[in-house]
């Protein structure tokens, strides 16, 4: 493109020509021009996105020149093909100008647009062009700012700046950058830029850094921010002033900008702070000291390259609060400068914190957690994260995630470990996780490694089950089908005496597309993945109301070669009495009772011979099963009235055996109801499989046959609760140890609450940083005992010294 010389090229020209006209003069041939006067420096430019209607695409150019810039363009193509251009008619260094185009009507909302812009100066400088991707229509912009430096924050030439953003979009964030307008006359400064790769983040914070040439104009330069999301399009934040100086005082003094933590702090949390000199920051700290003035902790990290202003986050190394109590402290920082001036402002710059129990980590890459298990032998932490389909592996040693996961299925939910043995009161465990996958119908079983590495190595395909409701009459047979999903949730597992067979408890998550007037009703099942055989837990239905039932049939389907097909309830039943010849029946029982509501809860025994079911849901009336492994199938038994004359009743039994002795009888999960009519929000069972409990408005605990034991006054609201994992009181509830039979709650409250188990009080109060909303969970390691929640920034970890709490009573 074509474009006339500016004022300042031709003079540059003119002088050019009279000196090479001096020089012929004098005789030389070889005309000579000076280089150094001639303007090389290139323009920069950058296309952002404008907020308009779906029927027009509008965009902004900014263009930074320091001399001037002369013509802009701008070509589009793909979903709109245009080009646009402005010619500039005055001396201007920093250009911003709004375009916009119409969008033909063959146009849809979200269709691509490129658009590739250049800049040229006076004296024909080209700007490298920059490409850009936009969508058509109003999509929502994203968000970016700068959070430091400060407005109006001095820098010295010859020192660097460190910026700091705050970016969104809804499309995530691909990348983030700067560009720098500088004033009238002065030095075109560089921006920068950082683009992310996947797993892309909706937002984030980075740092990026700008250097000021000793060269460099005096002057305010504007430091512009922008973001762009994954498809290229971008936003532009508001610019912040930064004020360039020739030169220090010599005698300035660092000024903490800002500073600040969370009000209750952990051992190992961050500080920020944000420190600013002209002459540059060569050292940021804190101190921490007691409400009385003792000195607790300081500590100092070095700035690289001493830029004039910094924002830093230091990791703070505290001693744990004793016995788990809030412990106020007063928190100072401060910083030295690059001349060694230091700016130790304790007793203004300063701010009053609670120190509190635990290690509060978020999910490396986000997602939400349903369960978690620790596995003594490797000494990790293994959480379900529904959301990333993986599991999370948290490392004691580092106190620290590690950086990767392992994959497994779709939406993982409940996470129970494989048995290698009974234990007294603990078995002895594989390195092997069992994962209910709640996005499919399968398991995954983990092999792990010594180091906490693992990777799945089997999915378990778990059979259709379904159960009929069977009509007879004038001799003809009709099955209404109730198919109940498959997809399970909660897991637990349990092994037989030898545990040579391994049988896997769990609950099923609902689908409202579910026949029979069943939408939104799980089940209780387990599955024995030795013998790859099933049972549907219909037990607790079979109490009837008005000696009026529902004859029912369960029949299972395999999945690929897992098992094979097979009836778990059959009808008609074969029946045999002594001396009687064979007569057929059915299992009758409340179909409308067999089904759970979502989100039933599922805890095995740390002995492996049982395990806890509660139903979840806010409604009242929930209901609890237990089951023990030990009790096996056994035969239906029918009384019938064999002689009419005498009253005869002779006890028919079943051919098969297909109900499992080892769930709760009805009789037993009513009376508990009754006892306890509240929501359940989480359930436990000790060691030794003796003592239960129930998370509702209270905590109720209850023993093997569902007699309510008592009650402990926990804090409503919050699910989580968990036994001490030795805590083993027999089969009278009247054994343990003062320092075992304990529990431990969540609370509405920041904090987690130990009871005694036998004389239900209050033994122990641990503050923590968030209240526990999620799943709790407790476990050895090696003398110490190691607490588990999850809150609402992620996960917190407690390192617990058993001595610290006891019960009191006898």
């Amino acid at each position: 493109m074509r474009t006339e010389p500016t004022l300042v090229s031709r003079a540059l020209h003119l002088t050019a020509l009279v000196l090479a006209t001096s020089l012929a003069a004098c005789g030389d041939g070889d005309p000579t021009t000076d280089e150094t006067t001639l303007d090389r420096t290139a323009p920069s430019v950058v296309v952002l996105r404008a907020t308009s209607p779906d029927s027009v695409f509008a965009f902004t150019v900014r263009a930074n020149d320091n001399l001037g810039v002369k013509f802009v363009s701008v070509s589009l193509g793909g979903a709109i093909v245009r080009s646009v251009a402005d010619t500039v008619t005055s001396a201007v260094t920093a250009y911003t100008k709004d375009f916009s185009v119409s969008v033909p009507g063959n146009v849809t909302p979200g269709s691509q647009v490129t658009l590739i812009s250049q800049a040229e100066d006076g004296n024909g400088n080209k700007s490298k062009p920059d490409t850009t991707v936009m969508a058509v229509g109003s999509r929502q912009p994203g968000f970016i700012a700068i959070t430091s430096p400060q407005n109006n924050t001095q820098a010295v030439r010859g020192r660097s700046v460190v910026v700091a953003f705050a970016a969104r979009t809804t499309r995530k964030v691909r990348l983030v950058g700067f560009t720098i307008t500088p004033p009238a006359g002065g030095t075109v400064l560089a921006g920068d830029s950082i683009i992310f790769s996947s797993p892309l983040q909706d937002s984030l914070s980075t740092t990026l850094s700008f250097a000021i040439p000793a060269t460099a104009a005096a002057g305010f330069y504007n430091v512009v921010p922008y973001v762009a999301d994954s498809i290229g399009q971008r936003t532009a934040g508001t610019p912040v002033p930064v004020e360039v100086l020739a030169s220090g005082s010599g005698q300035t003094i660092p000024k903490i900008t800002r500073f600040g933590t969370t009000d209750r702090v952990e051992s190992t949390d961050t500080v920020f702070v944000e420190a600013q000199d002209p002459v540059g920051v060569g050292f940021v700290g804190y101190d921490m000291r007691s409400i009385t003035g003792t000195a607790i902790r300081r500590d100092s990290v070095a700035v690289v390259n001493g830029p004039t202003s910094v924002p830093v986050t230091l990791r703070m190394s505290l001693p744990a609060p004793v016995g788990g109590a809030a412990t106020r402290l007063i928190l100072r920082v401060f910083a030295r400068n690059t001349e060694g001036r230091l700016n130790d402002s304790l007793t203004t710059v300063r701010d009053t914190i609670t120190l509190v129990a635990g290690t509060t980590r978020t999910l490396p890459n986000g997602g939400t957690v349903a369960d978690g298990y620790f596995h003594e032998p490797t000494g990790r932490l293994y959480l379900t994260n529904i959301e990333r389909n993986q599991l999370e592996v948290f490392n004691f040693d580092s106190l620290n995630f590690q950086r990767t996961a392992i994959p497994v299925g779709s939406r993982p939910w409940g996470i129970t470990v494989f048995p290698q043995g009974r234990g007294s009161p603990i078995g002895p465990v594989q390195n092997k996780l069992i994962v209910a996958n709640s996005g499919g119908t399968n398991l995954s079983f983990v092999s792990l490694n010594a180091d906490g590495s693992g990777q799945e190595s089997e999915r378990y395909l778990l059979p259709n089950i379904v159960a009929y409701k069977v009509s007879v009459a004038g001799g003809n047979i009709t099955r209404s089908v109730v198919d109940f999903s498959d997809r399970p949730q909660y897991v637990g597992a349990v092994c037989n005496a030898a545990c040579s067979e391994v049988t896997v408890a769990f609950s099923t998550t609902p689908t409202g597309g579910q026949s029979g007037g069943f939408a939104d009703k799980g089940t209780i099942r387990w599955e024995n993945i030795t013998r790859r055989s099933s049972h549907l837990f219909f037990e607790h239905a079979t109490f009837l109301r008005d000696n009026k039932g529902d004859t029912l049939e369960v029949v299972r389907f395999r999945s690929g070669t897992y098992g094979s097909d097979s009836t778990l309830v059959p009808f008609p039943l074969r029946m045999d009495a002594p001396g009687f010849p064979t007569r057929d029946a059915g299992m009758l029982v409340t179909m409308a009772d067999i089904g759970f509501r979502d989100t039933t809860f599922v805890r095995n025994s740390a002995n492996f011979k049982r395990a806890i079911f509660g139903e979840g849901g806010v409604a009242k009336g929930s209901r609890t099963l237990t089951f023990d492994i030990d009790a096996g199938l056994r035969r239906y038994g029918q009384q019938v009235v064999t002689d009419t004359t005498t009253g005869q009743v002779t006890t028919y039994t079943s051919q098969l055996s297909f109900i499992d002795a080892g769930v709760s009888p009805p009789s037993d999960v009513s009376d508990l109801i009754a006892n306890a009519f509240s929501p359940v929000r989480g359930v436990a069972v000790s060691a030794d499989g003796e003592l239960f409990a129930i998370r509702a408005d209270s905590t109720y605990l209850f023993n093997n046959t569902l007699r309510l034991y008592g009650l402990l006054q926990t804090q409503g609201g919050n699910a989580g609760f968990d036994f001490h994992p030795l805590n083993a009181p027999g089969a009278n509830l009247s054994g343990g140890t003062l320092a075992t039979r304990l529990s431990f709650a969540a609370s509405r409250e920041p904090v987690l609450e130990v009871f005694d188990t036998r004389c239900f009080q209050r033994v122990g109060v641990i503050a923590i940083k968030d209240a526990i909303i999620g799943p709790l969970k407790t476990a050895v390691r090696g003398s110490r005992i190691v607490a588990v929640g999850a809150t609402a920034r992620g996960v917190v970890v407690l390192d617990l010294n058993p001595a610290d709490y006891a019960a009191t009573c006898n």
